[in-house]
C-alpha cells in the first residue's frame, strides 16, 4: 500500500524538481507523492541478480537496464514510477533520471507492495507502448510471474517456479536461469 505523503497537488516539473533534492525517492501519481518504502536486503538482492543475468545480453543488443533510481514515465499520464528493474531501447532522453518506454519491467514484491505492483502498476505499465514483458518476482515463494504482450497486443500470463527452470522471452531473445534469480 503506497502512502501518500504531501497534502499539495504538485505538477511534474515541480515533482522532477522536488525528486531531485529529496532524501528519500517518491512514485508520482496525478499530481500526488508516495513515498517508496525501503528495500529488503533479499528484495535487492534479486534485483541484483536480474540485473547481473542480464546485463550483457542488454548492452549487447545495444540496450540499457536501469535498477531502482531511474524513473519511468508511464505514456500519456502523469506518473512516474521506479520499477525494481527494467530494461528499454530508447536511445534518446529529455532527462538523465527518467525513460519514457521500456521492452522489460520488473517488480520484486513485498507484502506492502504485492497488490499495487500486480494490478495498479500492472494496467499502467501496458499503456508503454514498447513494453512486451512484466516479471513479477515472488520471494517467499520463489515463483515468478511472466506477462506477456504477442505481436497482435494481446497479453497472456504464466507462472513459473524453480522447478521449470528457466523463463523464456523470446521476443527479447534471452531467457533467465530461475535458480540463478534466487540464488
Amino acid at each position: 500500500m503506497q502512502k501518500e505523503v504531501l497534502e499539495k497537488v504538485m505538477t511534474e516539473e515541480e515533482y522532477l524538481a522536488y525528486e531531485m533534492e529529496a532524501d528519500v525517492r517518491h512514485e508520482y501519481i496525478n499530481g500526488k507523492l508516495f513515498e517508496m518504502a525501503g528495500e529488503s536486503k533479499l528484495n535487492n538482492d534479486i534485483a541484483g541478480n536480474i540485473y547481473i543475468l542480464l546485463k550483457a545480453i542488454v548492452k549487447a543488443k545495444g540496450w540499457s537496464i536501469f535498477s531502482h533510481n531511474v524513473m519511468l514515465k508511464i505514456a500519456d499520464q502523469t506518473i512516474y514510477y521506479y520499477p525494481d528493474l527494467f530494461i528499454t531501447d530508447e536511445k534518446e532522453s529529455t532527462s538523465e533520471y527518467v525513460c519514457h518506454s521500456a521492452l522489460l519491467v520488473v517488480e520484486i514484491l513485498s507484502p506492502s507492495t504485492r497488490h499495487f505492483d500486480m494490478f495498479d502498476k500492472y494496467l499502467q505499465y501496458r499503456k508503454i507502448a514498447e513494453l512486451r514483458y512484466y516479471l513479477l518476482v515472488e520471494p517467499s515463494k520463489q515463483l515468478i510471474t511472466l506477462c506477456e504482450k504477442d505481436d497482435k497486443g494481446e497479453w497472456s500470463t504464466e507462472l513459473f517456479d524453480v522447478k521449470d527452470g528457466r523463463v523464456q522471452m523470446k521476443y527479447l531473445g534471452f531467457e533467465l536461469e530461475i535458480p540463478s534469480v534466487f540464488e
